[in-house]
């Protein structure tokens, strides 16, 4: 008998509205989501997702120690995974097919290729299927 594991991918838009307050309810709905998923070995991110959380972070002129602080709160909570080559050949795909942006095609691209089921992101049309097993649910409808 097989065994699915539901394995979730979150975008980085979710990362941003939990440690950013510029709309109270993605605020807390956010929060509400990533103390659910709290050391969850079933919860991914990528280090795309890190660096561009990263970057927002420090436009918006957070200090860097509380990024940092940050940081290893995300990294000690949720399993991180790297961008390989072939994420990017399976993104280039993704993108023509699906004429998504370049940044939600490795999003995409990387949530595929580590068999996640579930994709949290308020970027792509919610309840999308995508490739027949990858379900995008935006947590802010």
């Amino acid at each position: 008998m097989n065994y699915t594991i539901d394995k979730t991918f979150i975008d980085t838009n979710v990362l941003i509205y939990a440690y950013v307050n510029t709309d109270n309810f993605k605020y807390e709905k956010a929060r509400e989501v990533l103390r659910k998923e709290l050391f969850d070995d079933s919860i991914l991110l990528s280090t795309q997702t890190i660096s561009e959380f990263t970057s927002v972070l420090i436009k918006n002129k957070k200090p860097i120690d509380e990024i940092e602080e940050y940081f290893y709160e995300i990294i000690n909570s949720f399993t991180i995974v790297d961008i390989s080559i072939n994420i990017f050949i399976v993104a280039y795909d993704i993108k023509k097919r699906y004429k998504f942006s370049w940044w939600d095609s490795l999003i995409v691209s990387t949530a595929l290729e580590n068999d996640c089921n579930t994709l949290l992101s308020e970027d792509l049309q919610h309840n999308q299927l995508i490739e027949g097993r990858l379900r995008v649910i935006n947590p802010f409808v």
